[in-house]
C-alpha cells in the first residue's frame, strides 16, 4: 500500500513540475509602468511584413531592432 502512495505521489509531483515549465509569454523589455512582450513584437513583425507586402521575408537583426525601438517609443508616449 505505501508503494501505491508513494508512486501516486511521483506522478503527482512530475505532472505539477511539468506544468510549471510551459512559457506562455515573455517580457523583452519594460518602459516605466508598460512591459513589451515577444508576443507584442511578433505581431509588430507580422504587421511591418504585411505592410510592406513581404509575407515570407525573413527580417535582418537591424529591422527587427527598428522594431523594438518603435514599440519601446510608442509605450514611452
Amino acid at each position: 500500500m505505501k508503494k501505491i502512495i508513494v508512486l501516486c505521489a511521483f506522478f503527482v509531483c512530475s505532472f505539477c513540475t511539468y506544468a510549471q515549465s510551459v512559457i506562455i509569454d515573455e517580457i523583452i523589455a519594460t518602459v516605466g509602468n508598460h512591459i513589451i512582450t515577444r508576443s507584442d513584437l511578433e505581431y509588430a513583425i507580422q504587421a511591418y511584413k504585411y505592410s510592406m507586402g513581404y509575407y515570407t521575408l525573413e527580417l535582418n537583426d537591424e529591422t527587427t531592432c527598428n522594431i523594438i525601438e518603435q514599440l519601446l517609443f510608442q509605450n514611452h508616449y
